[in-house]
């Protein structure tokens, strides 16, 4: 069945139309006159047929409604009205009064260098984008119950005066679920030091815990709102939660809780139309996509909800993710352009995800398909084939979207009741100039640095001892979370990074784990490691045959196994309860030749910086013609002439796997097994003269690291 064209019922305004009836009787035309009108109409709509820009810029196309996948109609009476600056009626959006098509990027503050966020933000808006949305990673900012960090990177505030400054509007996107290829979505791993957490429900304590982390962070933003003056003219209610769960009570709580600390402007969910018509009321339904032909389906959804709802592409893909092992999933230019300019010519607004993707530094890249062995660990870089590069870089996708934009929204539009404004809904859209585009940052490619010198597993395990007091015994092992951290983290246990199991045991053949062990697992025997490492492809058979290591009987040997967290899950479809078991490290028994081994010495390695920077200038380096097996640390610095560093990329080709610091900057991961092949080194992390760098390597070891002027991310 097919329907109307939605600017055929688009009709005027009540007042005007008695005024056009006056007008009617008193206007006389003669015969050159009327042929002269004529002659202009058919010119008029013949431009209109041909889909010319200046007129399909805002027309929105109907598609046949498939009957099958549309929920039940929701009473047009009943459809959520915004309560805030940003409304609409009949499709469109309307600003303070005024229309608007929402034009807008996704830009994470948190991924990006501080210094960056000005360059970044003027080249959306060079593009012609008006707006940029952003998540909010509450993982970040409260990385453990009621300790709020919103400085430097994080300072929200800061990066919302900068939109302001430039004259973009916000999309404000504060989860507290966001997904995004983050750890754990932007949830903190120490909401699951509760064995019974149940996230993105209505379980108590996570509620108690929502509520609290909203009542620090809305507050730092609720005078950024467009009814005060400043740029969020929307806010998202939680993330694409139609795709997880049916339990609208949890949507209903968290917009309750949202407005309870201040938030007035719009609301939007961003799920594909695809909850229950019963949230219809509560906020605006938005779609998320990357093929146009898929996403008109989505529409329909959204369609038979209401007459007014307009049509907003949530997230429209600009290309995608990559993870460990796989090969680099790029996606082609013309086919991101060619459904972009189908959004483009629907009518519909759009937010392009990403714009700038950025990067996952440190230990925050998340993973996909948790206890699985097609379990997908996120890479560092998370460029994702954006119209701006990881590096800030214009692309040729970021060109292409601009003359895109420039093509169907350069037109100028007259008000009402003019001659040229016969067609209303060509004409109702925020006139789009963009810019000049700034320039690319300069890069540089600082050569080789050879490695000064190492220090050992078992000397860096010692040092540590001097950094925290959190090395504890426990009866078994327990995950990461489990831990009971007193001096840094008030009792909660361990987020990120690597847990140490160790333990004296005599001679044995095999270990082996019954239980669960997540994600990664080596071990160490008195400094020596097996050459069997185990991990999420090993379908659960946690065994290791270490006779190759001839132990002898009656000595003491020092046992280290070692679990590294890759990435919680920051995505899991409706009905799994995966990420709810998130925990890392090793859940269950030890046993050594079948018989369980208890009281193990549980060493937290998260190499926060306090760690970092006494392991730079500790004095337990050794040349590296002593050096050891792997997992060890090595040491060395970069020497930059001049007084400006440039932006770098790190390759650690030669090398196996592990992490780097650079001036205590943690970069992120490396792995040999690709697809990403250097990390990205931001300007800002460097400094004329000399530049610390420290890596820890834990499996092989190359002849230097190299600095590049470009990145090999395939």
């Amino acid at each position: 069945m097919r329907k109307r064209l939605l600017n055929e019922d688009d009709d005027s305004d009540d007042e005007n139309k008695p005024i056009k009836r006056r007008a009617m009787k008193v206007i006389q035309l003669n015969p050159k006159t009327k042929t002269v009108l004529v002659i202009v109409l058919i010119f008029a709509a013949i431009i209109y047929l041909m889909n010319f820009p200046i007129f399909s810029s805002n027309k929105v196309e109907e598609f046949d409604i498939p009957n099958d996948n549309v929920h039940d109609v929701i009473k047009a009476e009943d459809a959520y009205v915004s309560p805030g600056s940003l409304k609409f009626k009949k499709r469109q959006f309307y600003l303070d009064g005024q229309p608007l098509r929402i034009l807008s990027g996704a830009v994470h503050y948190f991924r990006i260098p501080e210094d960056y966020w000005d360059d970044i933000l003027k080249k959306a808006k060079a593009a012609g984008l008006n707006t940029i949305d952003t998540y909010v990673p509450w993982n970040l900012h409260e990385d453990r119950p009621g300790n709020y960090y919103f400085a430097q990177h994080l300072d929200i505030e800061k990066f919302l005066r900068k939109a302001n400054d430039l004259g973009l509007y916000v999309i404000f996107r504060p989860g507290p679920y966001i997904c995004s290829e983050w750890e754990f979505g932007g949830l903190p791993g120490w909401l699951l030091k509760d064995p019974d957490m149940v996230i993105r429900s209505n379980y108590k304590p996570y509620q108690d815990a929502v509520d609290r982390w909203f009542g620090a962070l809305i507050p730092k933003i609720k005078d950024f709102q467009r009814s005060k003056g400043g740029p969020i003219i929307a806010v998202q209610v939680e993330n694409e939660f139609g795709h997880y769960s049916d339990e609208i009570e949890h949507l209903l709580f968290i917009k309750k809780v949202l407005q309870k600390y201040g938030i007035q402007e719009m609301l939007l969910t961003s799920d594909n139309g695809r909850r229950q018509s019963l949230f219809y009321n509560q906020a605006l339904p938005t779609v998320n996509f990357q093929n146009f032909q898929n996403g008109k389906t989505d529409f329909e959804r959204i369609k038979a909800q209401s007459k007014d709802f307009p049509l907003m592409v949530m997230e429209f893909w600009s290309g995608w993710f990559d993870h460990w092992g796989e090969e680099h999933h790029g996606r082609p230019e013309n086919f991101i352009l060619s459904n972009f300019e189908e959004i483009l010519k629907s009518g519909a607004s759009v937010s392009i995800y990403m714009f700038h993707g950025g990067t996952n530094f440190g230990f925050m890249a998340g993973a996909n398909n948790a206890d699985s062995p097609k379990y997908g660990a996120d890479v560092s870089s998370y460029d994702y084939g954006a119209p701006i590069s990881e590096s800030g870089d214009t692309t040729p996708l970021y060109h292409g979207m601009r003359d895109l934009i420039t093509k169907y929204t350069s037109a100028k539009f007259l008000p009402p009741g003019t001659f040229q404004h016969w067609n209303k809904r060509a004409f109702t859209q925020a006139v789009v100039k963009p810019g000049p585009v700034p320039p690319n940052r300069e890069k540089a490619a600082y050569g080789n640095v050879e490695m000064l010198n190492f220090m050992s597993w078992t000397d860096m395990l010692d040092v540590m001892k001097t950094v925290t007091k959190d090395i504890n015994t426990y009866k078994k092992p327990l995950p990461m979370e489990y831990l009971t951290m007193m001096e840094s983290r008030e009792g909660y246990g361990q987020n990120y990074g690597y847990i140490v199991y160790r333990r004296t045991v005599q001679m044995f053949t095999k270990l082996e784990v019954k239980g669960t062990m997540k994600d990664r697992m080596q071990i160490v025997i008195s400094g020596g490691r097996d050459n069997k490492v185990l991990d999420w492809k090993s379908n659960y058979d946690y065994t290791m045959d270490v006779s190759s290591h001839s132990l002898r009987e009656g000595i003491n040997y020092t046992l280290d196994i070692i679990v590294e967290n890759l990435g919680r899950a920051n995505y899991a479809n409706k009905g799994s309860k995966v990420m709810n078991k998130e925990r890392k490290g090793i859940t269950g028994e030890i046993l050594l030749d079948d018989k369980p081994v208890e009281n193990w010495t549980v060493y937290p390695l998260t190499f926060n910086r306090n760690f970092i920077h006494k392991i730079y200038t500790n004095d337990k380096y050794f040349p590296l013609s002593s050096l050891t097996k792997p997992p060890c640390l090595f040491r060395t610095n970069l020497k930059i002439e001049g007084p400006v560093p440039k932006d770098t990329f790190l390759q650690m080709e030669g090398w196996g796997k592990g992490i780097v610091f650079v001036n205590e900057h943690h970069l992120g991961r490396y792995w040999s097994i690709g697809p990403q092949k250097t990390l990205f080194v931001p300007a800002p992390y460097l400094k004329a003269g000399y530049n610390s760098i420290i890596v820890f390597e834990e499996e092989k070891v190359g002849k230097y690291v190299s600095f590049l002027d470009h990145p090999l991310l395939t």
